[in-house]
Formats: C-alpha cells, structure tokens, sequence
C-alpha cells in the first residue's frame, strides 16, 4: 500500500536527534542508499490512541495532494479491510529515533 505523504503525520521522538546521528547518517549516505535501510512504522493512532481525520488537513493542500488523496480514498474503500482507514490520516513513528 502506498500511503500518500499529504495523510502522514510525524510522531514525537523519543528522544531528540543527537549531532552524532546526522554525522552516522552523512557517512551512511556516502556509500550510497541501501534497500530496507530506512524503517518507519504507521499508525492510525498517535501514542495517546487518538485518531486525526483528513478534514481537519485537506484545507491547505494543494490540487496535486487532493488529487492524489482521492486516489487513495478509492483504494481503501475498494477494500473491506483496508476501509476502515478512508479519511483518516496516519501517524508515522521512525525506529531510528528510538532508545
């Protein structure tokens, strides 16, 4: 499934981003990007279980992301599972922010 970025919404991390990391990422990047490298998880809650729907975001979007959201919306009401997720956003946690 590929979940629109305009639908993402950026967990709290768990702990701040050190100088290290951006210096392990920079020479990381050095050599060039790496297939499964870079892990996130989604959500359709955020840590406090709390749902956010797409009406309270669509408002500043522009036509491309609409666009692209309408697309999506079809795709998940096309589907008895994944329907329950139409008009909601989701919440994104990066594993590399972890303890």
């Amino acid at each position: 499934m590929n979940i629109p970025l305009c639908i993402m919404i950026s967990m709290p991390m768990v702990r701040p981003t050190l100088k290290i990391d951006v210096l392990k990422m920079e020479q990381a990047f050095h050599m060039g990007y790496r297939e499964g490298d870079k892990v996130f998880y989604v959500f359709a809650t955020n840590w406090q279980g709390e749902e956010a729907l797409v009406d309270a975001y669509e408002e500043g979007w522009d036509q491309h992301w609409k666009v692209v959201n309408d697309e999506f919306e079809v795709f998940l009401k096309g589907d008895p599972y994944f329907s329950k997720f139409s008009r909601r956003m989701f919440h994104v946690w990066d594993k590399n922010h972890c303890l």
